[in-house]
């Protein structure tokens, strides 16, 4: 849903625009390379790993939103990079927990 909008807001306000993609996000460039090795796992593995890959993902996340909301143009976006934030934010803090009470 979430991106469906973001592609939406895109294609209204620059149409015709090459996509942006930066793999040197926080996050971003280790996503593919571990997506591969995960589907020889399963279990406990599995999710420290899906664990380790999406703490640094939403950290990425976090920042790309924070740096939207001190200069996006568009209210909307702004709007929309703030629920991110937050939604974000508390999904790291649940990760961080669960890497903690999961490494005992």
């Amino acid at each position: 849903k979430d991106i469906a909008q973001l592609r939406q807001w895109r294609d209204q306000w620059y149409p015709g625009a090459p996509p942006a993609e930066n793999m040197q996000l926080p996050g971003m460039s280790s996503m593919n390379m571990d997506k591969s090795h995960m589907q020889s796992m399963s279990g406990h593995a599995l999710d420290m790993m899906f664990i380790d890959m999406m703490i640094p993902h939403h950290e990425g996340g976090i920042a790309m939103g924070q740096d939207a909301l001190a200069k996006a143009e568009h209210p909307e976006i702004k709007e929309f990079a703030q629920k991110m934030v937050e939604k974000q934010e508390k999904e790291t803090a649940q990760m961080k927990q669960w890497k903690r009470d999961w490494s005992k």
